[in-house]
């Protein structure tokens, strides 16, 4: 794309890179693997852990079914009645403040 935009006279052509960022650069980039694999810890979970998943996995869908069903219950009660305060007596600026 650069290219039809540099023959066109819109573009500017590609710069060679200053010689202080030549040098720094390899000559081939190479990609580094990001972790090594653990195979003991890649091991498939036993019978017993897998039951106790699906244990706590049930329990955390029981609990969330109990928490929709309150909320299901509060959306249907009436709008609580508004709380009436009491107006505050006129400032009378002859009054002194109570001092201790």
């Amino acid at each position: 794309m650069r290219d039809v935009f540099v023959a066109t006279g819109v573009g500017e052509a590609e710069r060679e890179a200053p010689e202080f960022i030549a040098g720094t650069r390899p000559g081939e980039f190479a990609y580094a693997p990001i972790r090594s694999i653990d195979r003991v810890t890649n091991e498939p979970r036993t019978e017993e852990e897998l039951v106790e998943m699906e244990d706590d996995l049930r329990r955390l869908q029981e609990s969330q079914a109990a928490r929709a069903a309150q909320t299901r219950r509060m959306t249907l009660l009436p709008d609580p009645e508004p709380v009436i305060v009491e107006p505050l007596p006129d400032f009378d600026p002859a009054i002194e403040p109570a001092r201790p």
